[in-house]
């Protein structure tokens, strides 16, 4: 006669969930009940290549405007970390970089730091880092399509390396991403 309403998920249903997605990620095992303190632990663990994903999405939420011609992923150093932030730009070249500095757009979220057990404080693998985050979302994220309306996907860093990972008119590169 009476049904009983639908139960909203509570503070630790949704506590449990994080702890067991993290544990699948991971492979941990936490044998008590999870607390706010283990929560941020295991969510801190995630893998790069997620967080650079949830960084992203939230990037391209709102949709970056169509007069956007190619993307570039800007690596910069802040203190003992480094950095990655999107930028759009008015021009595309597939030679050279001075396309890259003719920024039209930049989104709301702010930079994504990387740590340094990720970067192990070299340039060089903080670049391989990003490449393989970038490709993997080209392939598998979110708002992959809205970076691929652009003519170029590049990475800078420090303003002196540069490699182009995505060009439109490259099926060698676009097979790249599988």
């Amino acid at each position: 006669m009476f049904e009983r309403p639908l139960r909203r998920p509570g503070w630790r249903r949704v506590a449990t969930w994080l702890v067991a997605r993290a544990q699948n990620l991971n492979n941990v095992v936490i044998a008590d009940s999870p607390s706010p303190v283990k929560i941020a632990a295991m969510v801190g663990s995630i893998p790069f290549t997620r967080k650079f994903a949830v960084w992203l999405d939230a990037s391209l939420v709102p949709a970056p405007p169509q007069s956007v011609r190619a993307f570039a992923f800007g690596l910069s150093q802040r203190e003992l970390s480094f950095v990655v932030e999107l930028i759009g730009t008015e021009e595309f070249q597939k030679e050279g970089t001075r396309w890259i500095w003719s920024e039209l757009w930049t989104p709301d979220v702010a930079k994504l730091i990387i740590p340094s057990k990720i970067s192990c404080d070299q340039l060089s693998e903080c670049i391989r880092q990003v490449r393989t985050a970038i490709r993997h979302y080209l392939a598998h994220g979110t708002y992959a399509s809205r970076l691929k309306k652009a003519e170029g996907i590049a990475i800078e860093a420090l303003g002196h390396s540069y490699d182009l990972l995505w060009a439109r008119d490259e099926p060698e590169r676009q097979a790249l991403l599988g």
